[in-house]
């Protein structure tokens, strides 16, 4: 299963990438909302693990589609 993370905060993104692939899921992490939605756009996922707030895009923005 593929999943994209996207967390701006360092800690906690470790800490889920390494928890997501010890359950051997293959795991991309972006830190910036704008890098986010570009992987969403031109990867294919199985899963988005969102951050509420973001640099750059907020979770709330990705979930109405807004530029």
């Amino acid at each position: 299963m593929r999943v994209l993370l996207v967390e701006d905060e360092r800690r906690m993104a470790q800490a889920l990438c390494e928890i997501l692939r010890l359950e051997k899921y293959d795991v991309d992490h972006y830190a910036d909302g704008l890098d986010g939605l570009y992987a969403i756009q031109t990867g294919v996922y199985d899963i988005v693990i969102l951050d509420v707030m973001l640099p750059h895009k907020n979770r709330i923005q990705y979930c109405k589609g807004s530029p």
